[in-house]
């Protein structure tokens, strides 16, 4: 929630940052690479195949109103960062931290999350009004477990959604391989055991009983931070960008979440949305890395490869809550 900080990390084997946001100018196979440093996921593990994906950006939206409809954390976000004023900008650091959590070797991975801990530590406050089951000035901190799994999970979730909808179907057993691989980036934000549902059943219960008999409860505050998620002040193209990511993340809502936001939706756009979603099945088969994968995971899997890369300044970067 406070600006993104950034220092360089030692030279070692792992995503450059020229690499990252540039994306690698080749592409390699998940299944022809044996990374040298050890990395929190397998290069031909379903996690790696299901985060590689870029569409996967088609449910930043989602994840991100799922986690503010949580009164607490709205009103941290609100409060602590500058949400409103640069949401877009939110995401990126959001998405360049778990970029390196994701790709990166394991010891970044650790070391991304410790940042992201360090900056949680400072974000804490109180409701100014009763918003759900919380009361005015019920007490927050983001470094809270049980916050922080549900910010988490919001994004277990969502990824698993999208790459079913516009990707491929996965079975049972690769869903519970993907939400057991989730768990590992859940202790390194220092999440305990007993807050992390055992498996996919226990953790998809956990989903609906936040939503329908726990403590989520969308208030004003969420409802204001919606617009500017869903209608950033962006110039074109981005524009055009985010309203396609809107709309994605509107129709993959959960209905109840999604009418709590007052959110509209109805049979056209769903007839839109599934039209779209098996063009996308259809066409991701065939389009090339350099268009389908994401530049980290692309990064990754060229450094995986290589023997070393050269000459190039590496980076850590958090970001805000």
């Amino acid at each position: 929630m406070n600006r993104p900080q950034h220092r360089k990390a030692p030279r070692t084997s792992g995503i450059s940052a020229r690499a990252i946001r540039r994306g690698a100018k080749r592409s390699a196979s998940p299944r022809s690479l044996k990374p040298r440093d050890a990395r929190l996921f397998d290069i031909s593990g379903i996690n790696w195949q299901v985060n590689r994906e870029r569409i996967l950006i088609l449910g930043a939206a989602r994840s991100l109103l799922m986690q503010i409809a949580h009164p607490l954390i709205a009103a941290a976000v609100d409060r602590h960062s500058r949400f409103r004023e640069d949401p877009m900008g939110r995401l990126r650091r959001t998405m360049e931290t778990m970029a390196i959590i994701l790709f990166g070797t394991a010891g970044e991975a650790r070391s991304a999350a410790d940042q992201l801990r360090s900056i949680h530590a400072g974000v804490r406050g109180a409701l100014h009004e009763r918003t759900g089951d919380y009361r005015a000035g019920a007490r927050y901190y983001a470094n809270d477990p049980e916050l922080l799994f549900w910010v988490h999970a919001t994004l277990v979730d969502t990824s698993m959604l999208v790459f079913r909808v516009f990707v491929r179907e996965l079975s049972t057993a690769e869903q519970e391989l993907y939400y057991q691989g989730s768990t590992k980036i859940a202790r390194l934000y220092g999440i305990p055991d007993s807050v992390i549902p055992r498996n996919l059943r226990d953790f998809r219960d956990y989903i609906d009983r936040m939503i329908y008999a726990g403590p989520i409860a969308v208030g004003d505050t969420a409802r204001e931070l919606a617009r500017h998620i869903l209608r950033p002040n962006v110039p074109m193209p981005t524009a055009l960008g985010t309203s396609i990511i809107g709309f994605a993340s509107v129709g993959l809502m959960p209905p109840k979440l999604r009418d709590d936001f007052g959110l509209g939706w109805g049979p056209a756009r769903q007839f839109v949305l599934d039209a779209s979603a098996l063009a996308s099945r259809m066409i991701l088969p065939i389009l090339p890395d350099a268009l389908r994968v994401a530049p980290a995971a692309r990064a990754a899997e060229m450094d995986a490869r290589e023997p070393c890369v050269r000459g190039s300044r590496r980076w850590m970067p958090v970001s805000e809550t």
